[in-house]
């Protein structure tokens, strides 16, 4: 069932990814994968309050994942929370070397490379 719903994110199908997924949470409510795809699909959905809420479920499992901790970010930032989101930023910077990968939305969240002058954070 979650090969099917991911072909259906490829397909930008996302109304039928989430209904897939939306079953596969009831099967295992804490399942830290399927709760971020739901932040992703909701995302996508410019569903931005539910996508924070399942952002901040799949974070609660895998509390070191830089990529939830980003899209997390991202739709905190969308929601027009820029104190958290920058804080969660500023988080996920320092906790990783100099050479950085940022994420930030163009279209759909996506990754690009940047190099973080330290000294911007004092």
């Amino acid at each position: 069932m979650i090969k099917e719903g991911l072909k259906k994110l490829q397909e930008k199908k996302f109304c039928e990814a989430l209904n897939i997924f939306n079953e596969l949470i009831k099967l295992n409510p804490n399942d830290g994968d399927v709760l971020f795809t739901l932040g992703n699909i909701y995302y996508e959905l410019n569903d931005l309050k539910k996508s924070s809420f399942y952002f901040e479920r799949s974070l609660n499992i895998f509390p070191n994942s830089q990529i939830i901790i980003n899209n997390y970010a991202i739709t905190l930032q969308s929601l027009g929370e820029f104190d958290k989101a920058i804080k969660i930023f500023k988080n996920l910077i320092i906790d990783t070397d100099v050479s950085k990968s940022i994420f930030r939305r163009e279209g759909s969240i996506v990754q690009i490379s940047v190099t973080i002058n330290p000294d911007i954070l004092k």
